[in-house]
């Protein structure tokens, strides 16, 4: 996985900056990290989708259900505080309104570390959390919690 990440990360970048013109004002770095652990979040919310799923389709429509609910309530096409509070509620356990944050804050404004460090945090717990439930529901390690629970 990291592998590939800094690379297509680093050509995201050339394209948004030589295709579009658009250059962050904010550091690469602070959106590397983030996109580092967005990666990682999602990428572990799918292992656990899969897990659960009989079979490729059921893990794809389920996948699919959470990221395009997740997309509406991050914040991308409507602003967060513009939604009614229940809304927000749903839209704060979800890990794209944190990466949504910092990436306005990083591209729009040039916000570093020191000012996005709750949603750097919040995006750390979403990746930490979700891969040790995605590590804790392979098939493997349920056999072995059943039996740790027999005893």
């Amino acid at each position: 996985l990291c592998t590939f990440m800094l690379p297509a990360l680093m050509g995201m970048f050339v394209i948004i900056i030589a295709g579009y013109g658009f250059k962050p004002v904010g550091s690469f770095v602070t959106i590397y990290a983030a996109s580092i652990l967005m990666i990682a979040a999602m990428s572990s919310l799918g292992l656990i989708i899969s897990n659960y799923s009989n079979n490729f389709q059921q893990a794809i429509y389920l996948y699919f259900i959470f990221i395009v609910t997740s997309l509406l309530m991050s914040g991308f096409w409507t602003p967060a505080t513009s939604m009614p509070p229940w809304a927000q509620a749903i839209s704060s356990v979800m890990p794209p309104k944190y990466y949504m944050v910092i990436m306005r804050g990083a591209y729009l404004k040039g916000s570093g570390f020191i000012h996005l460090w709750k949603e750097f945090l919040a995006l750390g717990f979403f990746a930490i959390g979700f891969g040790a439930a995605a590590i804790a529901t392979t098939e493997s390690e349920r056999k072995k919690i059943t039996i740790l629970c027999k005893y």
